[in-house]
């Protein structure tokens, strides 16, 4: 991606460039456009919906007050109430000229409301009805309305209560005595449901709205319903949250959700209006916003590819006119007229290339003139080969002069500068490191008159492992000046390794030697865990610096590197832990 946006021509970056950004602002001011568009017209619909749930409010408390009157009418009449009152006592049998003025005063109350169908009192003494419709009366025993009355608890109120009945809406008021508030009837007005549903369809301002009406018990009483269906959770839900509120709205399930209490809980309305009504109201100024946008982007796509050209026009002919320049052929003096920058940059140019063309001839001679020279000093270097060459010849002629011991040192040292020259491998395996320190120990041992014993005791897994090349020698190099050179008898070198059940490689050299003081052996170990710079300033422990330097390179964990222990007229130990690897890649 990032070569193909090098090779793209300048022409097409400035309009990609010019578009991209025409684009980029054209985007920004008509989403930021839409989204206030959008919440302006959201607030305008919730603002709207808020008025109408006030007023289906309004509406529905003058239904409850004018009920609520007709009760009130009841229970005022001193006559009507005393008849009430001689017909709890006595029950069916009581004077017929009671239930006929009783009659007569539900037949008024019927007549003066063309929404009721019925009202009846229900006597709580005996359980017997009188009904009055509007062609006729009947006097029944009791029904098992009573009963559902009195299911509803002691908590509730019982002044004026809603109920659904198939297609009736039924309105419940209980009569008490004054004196003792004793019980004394049910006073029950059936009416038709069209009043309250003419005030929903009134309220009701789309299809996708849906409006309930609830009792206190959270019945539904009337509804008009929207084609969005509502879930009875989201209701459910609405209904607990809004419990004690007079007022209530909140968002939920892609709808706004708008609740009103009428007349103290008497009645609850719940009105949803989907989301999608919103949209769809924003749907025409969306359209126009889309369109603007457009309009607005092919107008960009126009004034950025003339705008473009325009400006990169001088420059790609510099470009071209430069593609025909080579440094093999004579410079030809870019001809311009333009008094501008891109004028500028041809007079540039053409002193630019003037000047590159003699620093370039300049430049090739003299590095001809330095591989020559480097020519010359190779051919006079000795060729590291050469010198195995001769060691060969010398170890032969050892070998037919019957001079066993200098042929074995010539081996010897040949395997060691083979070995020690090989710069092509860092690290080596335990095993060639051991075989290297073999050869090495077989020439001290000629110059020391056979005097070292050199014993191993290597675990198999660690003759495996990965190892900085010429590690050891440094530590048996330590032997042989610090402990060995002045101790008389035979001296013993033993070398061990092993793999630690923490997964490091451990090796330990320990030697017979004189030993080292203690303040010494503190001094060098507390310089080899601080930095090798201490160490080499002691002035004698180079190599035990050198390799604790090569293990830290390996590894950062504290506890690898170098220690050293010493007992006078006993010997000494250096003990090197490292990682135990046997892979390269692990490094």
């Amino acid at each position: 991606m990032k070569d193909k946006l090098q090779r793209m021509s300048i022409r097409r970056k400035f309009f990609i460039s010019m578009l991209l950004f025409t684009l980029l602002s054209v985007v920004i001011v008509t989403s930021v456009a839409i989204v206030i568009t959008y919440e302006t017209m959201k607030d305008q619909v919730i603002e709207t919906h808020r008025m109408s749930a006030g007023w289906l409010q309004n509406r529905l408390e003058l239904v409850t007050q004018k009920y609520s009157e007709k009760y009130y009418g009841f229970e005022v009449d001193e006559a009507f109430k005393s008849d009430i009152l001689s017909w709890f006592s006595v029950g069916e049998n009581v004077n017929y000229s009671v239930k006929l003025r009783l009659i007569s005063q539900l037949n008024k109350t019927i007549s003066m409301d063309n929404t009721i169908n019925s009202i009846e009192l229900h006597n709580l003494n005996d359980g017997t009805v009188i009904r009055a419709e509007r062609s006729k009366a009947l006097f029944l025993m009791g029904d098992g309305y009573i009963d559902k009355w009195q299911s509803r608890g002691v908590d509730k109120q019982t002044n004026l209560v809603f109920a659904r009945e198939e297609k009736e809406v039924v309105i419940t008021h209980q009569m008490n005595r004054f004196s003792d508030n004793i019980s004394l009837a049910l006073v029950v007005i059936r009416i038709r449901p069209y009043e309250i549903q003419e005030i929903l369809e009134d309220i009701k301002t789309n299809k996708d709205e849906t409006i309930l009406v609830f009792n206190e018990e959270d019945q539904i009483i009337e509804q008009a319903k929207g084609e969005t269906e509502l879930n009875q959770t989201d209701i459910t839900d609405v209904l607990e949250r809004a419990v004690g509120e007079t007022a209530f709205e909140m968002e939920k399930s892609n709808a706004f959700w708008f609740y009103r209490s009428v007349n103290g809980g008497k009645l609850k309305i719940l009105q949803s209006v989907p989301n999608k009504t919103i949209i769809a109201a924003l749907n025409t100024t969306l359209y126009g916003g889309l369109f603007a946008a457009g309009l607005s982007i092919l107008i960009s796509l126009v004034f950025s590819f003339v705008l473009s050209h325009i400006i990169s026009k001088p420059i790609v002919s510099l470009a071209t006119e430069i593609q025909t320049i080579t440094l093999d052929n004579p410079v030809p003096q870019l001809e311009t007229h333009r008094q501008d920058e891109i004028g500028f940059l041809h007079e540039s140019f053409n002193i630019m290339v003037t000047r590159n063309r003699n620093l370039i001839l300049k430049e090739y001679q003299s590095e001809i003139n330095k591989k020559e020279a480097q020519l010359r000093a190779l051919q006079a270097q000795i060729n590291p080969h050469f010198m195995y060459n001769t060691l060969q010849v010398m170890g032969g002629m050892a070998l037919k002069k019957n001079a066993n011991e200098i042929y074995s040192i010539t081996l010897a040292l040949s395997d060691i500068m083979r070995y020690s020259l090989n710069y092509a491998k860092e690290v080596v395996k335990l095993r060639e490191e051991i075989t290297y320190l073999n050869s090495y120990l077989s020439i001290q041992n000629e110059r020391f008159a056979n005097r070292i014993q050199f014993h191993t005791h290597i675990s198999e897994a660690a003759m495996d492992a990965l190892v900085p090349k010429l590690i050891l020698q440094p530590l048996v190099e330590n032997c042989f000046q610090h402990g060995l050179f002045h101790k008389s008898g035979d001296w013993v070198i033993s070398l061990a390794g092993e793999v630690t059940s923490n997964g490091d490689l451990k090796l330990v050299v320990h030697d017979n030697g004189l030993g080292v003081p203690p303040e010494r052996v503190v001094e060098i170990n507390q310089s080899l865990k601080e930095n090798a710079e201490k160490t080499i300033k002691l002035g004698t422990h180079i190599g035990l610096s050198n390799v604790a330097s090569r293990i830290k390179l390996q590894s950062d964990d504290d506890k690898h590197g170098v220690n050293v222990e010493s007992l006078q007229n006993e010997g000494t130990t250096v003990t090197v832990l490292m990682k135990y690897v046997t892979d390269e890649v692990a490094l």
